[in-house]
């Protein structure tokens, strides 16, 4: 904890929301609802199929209570990673 306090922490927290946001935007341009992030923390509305779906082709995909999708911008979760989930969610 000591090696990354603060700026390391101020930097993945920097990283992650410019992902969600991403991937908010991402999502909105393809129809779906998406809450609008606050956190590196995105919920949007796909379909219970679809997210089966995103499973069948190896996501671990979360869902909320409501059942959105919900992805969760942690330092692993890079651009890359997202640009291939978006790539894979446009295959449906």
């Amino acid at each position: 904890m000591d090696e990354l306090w603060p700026e390391g922490y101020r930097e993945q927290f920097r990283v992650g929301m410019d992902n969600a946001e991403w991937l908010a935007d991402q999502l909105a341009a393809r129809g779906h609802d998406v809450v609008e992030p606050e956190l590196p923390l995105v919920a949007a509305d796909l379909s219970v199929p679809m997210t089966d779906q995103l499973r069948d082709r190896s996501w671990r995909v979360a869902t909320t209570g409501d059942d959105e999708l919900r992805v969760v911008c942690m330092p692993h979760v890079t651009r890359s990673v997202l640009r291939s989930f978006v790539a894979d969610l446009d295959w449906y």
